[in-house]
């Protein structure tokens, strides 16, 4: 009898811990689609490849990039820009130039450099005393949030872009995938849903944005 108890009781916490996990996961997983993080994401993925393009642009242009708080690249920002989910915050974002948007305070994690480290650099290189490269930072600080999401999701081509890298490069390489935490053998539609979100990214903001105004 007693044993026949604790069996039930044993089977009874196993079944109780399987919700939990259960629930837990499901709580997770709604936290991925939520808007205000697929949000985030893509802001994220696209300023991250785009200053990857830049660091790699100015490595070919430069040769010797110097070193310490003199070196010519760009460092990750802090994630202010990044974080902030407001429709109107985001819609106007969405025109605001690379180099409005890179010049903002550099990440607390390099202590060694101040903060303004990037806007410095960008200042040097879109007023570079040789004609060819001011004119060329000039042209690819000129873009906007929009212009470098719309070249990296393919819907539109610009070619001072040419070889950055885009999203259906990285969906498709299972190591670039990783890179990004999207997984290409999961059986849910995330990267789907990712995709249709930046597709589709300024339709859905202004969507929202007359959705609010209209409540």
């Amino acid at each position: 009898m007693n044993n026949n108890l604790n069996e039930n009781f044993e089977i009874g916490e196993e079944k109780i811990q399987e919700a939990k996990n259960c629930e837990k996961q499901n709580k997770s997983t709604h936290k991925k689609y939520a808007f205000v993080n697929i949000l985030r994401k893509i802001k994220f993925m696209v300023l991250r490849h785009m200053m990857d393009f830049i660091n790699k642009k100015i490595k070919e242009k430069y040769k010797n990039i110097g070193y310490g708080i003199k070196i010519k690249k760009l460092f990750i920002m802090e994630k202010t820009q990044l974080s902030k989910s407001k429709i109107d915050f985001n819609i106007a974002f969405m025109n605001k130039k690379i180099k409005e948007i890179f010049s903002g305070n550099i990440s607390i994690r390099n202590s060694n450099l101040p903060p303004e480290k990037n806007k410095i650099l960008i200042e040097e290189l879109i007023n570079e005393k040789d004609d060819e490269k001011r004119e060329y930072f000039n042209d690819l600080f000129g873009l906007t949030f929009l212009d470098c999401l719309d070249h990296f999701i393919n819907k539109k081509f610009f070619p001072i872009l040419q070889g950055l890298q885009l999203f259906n490069e990285i969906i498709n390489d299972p190591e670039k995938s990783k890179k990004e935490h999207l997984d290409i053998n999961a059986q849910d539609d995330y990267i789907d849903t990712l995709k249709y979100y930046l597709e589709n990214y300024e339709f859905i903001l202004r969507k929202k944005k007359s959705r609010k105004g209209s409540s």
